[in-house]
């Protein structure tokens, strides 16, 4: 835990506009996705044109995160690279003022553990290239 603790740390550097971390568990007392993966639910506010950068990481189950923005735009992310099933990664492009639902979750229903998640909303949108695939 204390490996994930310092990646929520770095996550929320000091140029962030707005940061946060949070340490939880998934257990069968959480609330589930209709397709029956526990779940923990985390609103943060963005405006439209700001970046959302979420991470989620987990040492005991396969990490899966999902953004989702008020119009109902979603981005999710299984590994942060191919393989890593420790940690999920997803940066958004707010479209929109509001309310912004960071789910973090696992692949597969029933699993549990402890996790920490980090988010941060930042002025400036990632830039992305989109000729080369990533």
């Amino acid at each position: 835990m204390h490996r994930l603790l310092l990646l929520a740390l770095a996550l929320v550097g000091a140029s962030a506009a707005s940061a946060q971390s949070v340490e939880g568990v998934l257990s069968a007392a959480s609330d589930t996705l209709t397709s029956g993966e526990y779940k923990y639910v985390l609103e943060v506010e963005a405006l439209a044109g700001q970046t959302l950068v979420a991470r989620l990481g987990s040492e005991t189950f396969d990490t899966y995160l999902i953004i989702k923005s008020p119009t109902g735009e979603q981005e999710d992310n299984d590994d942060c690279s191919p393989g890593d099933l420790t940690r999920s990664c997803v940066q958004f492009v707010a479209d929109a003022d509001g309310t912004y639902r960071i789910i973090a979750t696992s692949f597969r229903p029933g699993e549990t553990g402890p996790f920490v998640l980090g988010v941060r909303v930042d002025d400036t949108p990632v830039v992305r290239d989109e000729s080369s695939g990533s």
